[in-house]
């Protein structure tokens, strides 16, 4: 039919998206974080000036968390630590889905039952830092960064003291608040030129480290082999869906079939506005 005409011709190919993929991208950023420790340690320095990080450590180059065989499982692609033993968590999110909050609560849960070892002392659990990247204001107030903890609702000078806290930056965030030092990477994230005010050391060496990453044939290779494998699994959803859709409708069948899969929800959910493309709310309600 013309419409799946229409949607081939609009996909970039796997090489022309490397081409163009920059630090937004979820591989591009991992690969980038993790080979790259000075720069991970640097945007952790921003992100949270108080606590005078000196040093992290990657306990694993990529961190499985699966609780048990019918849970959803996480992948912390750039978990590390710091001289004090505290954790950090850092994603970059993409699709403004409406459950970030709810995510980095799994997020969190997950990462306490990875941290707690069996037996081990509930006070043993260390401080933990759980960080959303979006090109989205994910919240809506306009804000460059969202740091959340559990306080007292009767008293807002009691906190819970629990050891966690979650973040959220937003590139599309105002200039001359907390998390200045932050603007010329929240740029580059957002697919901008920073300013020449924002244009520092640190920007200069995510743009060597982002050249460095797209001239590395083995990540080129590995990113491309995964695009055509991400696209042979959406074909095959396609073509089951049609055949499920005869009763109840493609975008049903789609959702079905990615998940006898094993896609995720998040990637189920952009898989379905790319291809339809249809806004989150609408997504969601296919995800029911």
């Amino acid at each position: 039919m013309n419409t799946k005409n229409t949607y081939s011709s609009q996909v970039l190919s796997p090489s022309e998206k490397w081409r163009r993929a920059g630090i937004s991208d979820d591989f591009i950023f991992g690969k980038l974080m993790t080979a790259y420790p000075g720069i991970y340690l640097e945007l952790l320095r921003r992100i949270l000036p108080e606590l005078d990080i000196e040093s992290i450590s990657y306990s694993e180059r990529q961190k499985s968390v699966d609780n048990s065989f019918d849970s959803k499982g996480i992948r912390l692609d750039v978990f590390v630590r710091d001289e004090s033993k505290r954790t950090y968590t850092v994603e970059m999110q993409m699709t403004d889905s409406g459950s970030l909050a709810r995510r980095s609560r799994y997020y969190q849960s997950m990462t306490d039952l990875m941290l707690l070892e069996r037996g081990g002392l509930y006070e043993e659990l260390p401080e933990s830092y759980v960080i959303f990247i979006c090109p989205f204001d994910p919240f809506g107030c306009g804000r460059s960064i969202y740091c959340f903890r559990n306080i007292c609702l009767q008293d807002k000078e009691t906190t819970l003291d629990d050891g966690t806290e979650k973040i959220f930056l937003n590139a599309q965030g105002r200039e001359g608040e907390e998390g200045a030092g932050l603007k010329g990477f929240l740029d580059l994230v957002a697919g901008r030129e920073p300013e020449p005010a924002f244009e520092d050391s640190f920007t200069a060496d995510i743009r060597r480290a982002l050249d460095e990453v797209k001239k590395n044939r083995e990540w080129r290779r590995e990113y491309m082999t995964l695009e055509m494998k991400f696209r042979e699994i959406e074909r095959e959803a396609t073509e089951k869906g049609i055949e499920q859709g005869k009763s109840y409708g493609l975008k049903e069948g789609m959702v079905s079939a990615f998940k006898e899969m094993g896609l995720s929800d998040k990637d189920i959910l952009e898989k379905l506005m790319s291809k339809f493309n249809i806004n989150k709310k609408e997504a969601e309600k296919y995800l029911k």
